[in-house]
């Protein structure tokens, strides 16, 4: 696994297990489809990551599973929905401070990326660089 890939599965973990002081625990059904999610990124299948994030965040409307949501759609290479998981994030009424750093340390890494569009058309050699 790589270094980023391996930092990722940290952060996944540690913020999405993560309640501040005095919270109630979550439900079960969130901590399940959760716990779902994370073994689904590990493994790469980000379509079952995704699934299971949102029944979460469904069980259980919390910030973390968005930022957590951004990360896979991230890592399967779909930033600009990644960066609006980011923001969608951000804006939720229960973000942590540590959380909004976070988040907007990736909206400040993701947004950049997003000025540049590579196409490629299926069949043909080469891409299209769009800035």
């Amino acid at each position: 696994m790589s270094r980023f890939r391996h930092r990722t599965c940290l952060a996944l973990l540690v913020l999405g297990l993560a309640a501040p002081a005095g919270s109630a625990e979550p439900p079960q059904a969130s901590r399940s489809a959760y716990a779902r999610a994370l073994e689904a990124f590990q493994e790469e299948r980000w379509e079952d990551a995704l699934v299971a994030l949102d029944e979460a965040y469904r069980a259980e409307p919390k910030a973390i599973y968005l930022y957590n949501r951004g990360r896979v759609l991230e890592a399967s290479g779909r930033l600009v929905e990644a960066n609006e998981a980011f923001l969608r994030a951000k804006a939720s009424p229960d973000v942590s401070e540590d959380l909004a750093k976070l988040l907007q340390f990736q909206i400040d890494r993701v947004t950049p990326l997003l000025a540049r569009a590579v196409l490629r058309f299926k069949g043909l050699p080469g891409a299209l660089q769009v800035d």
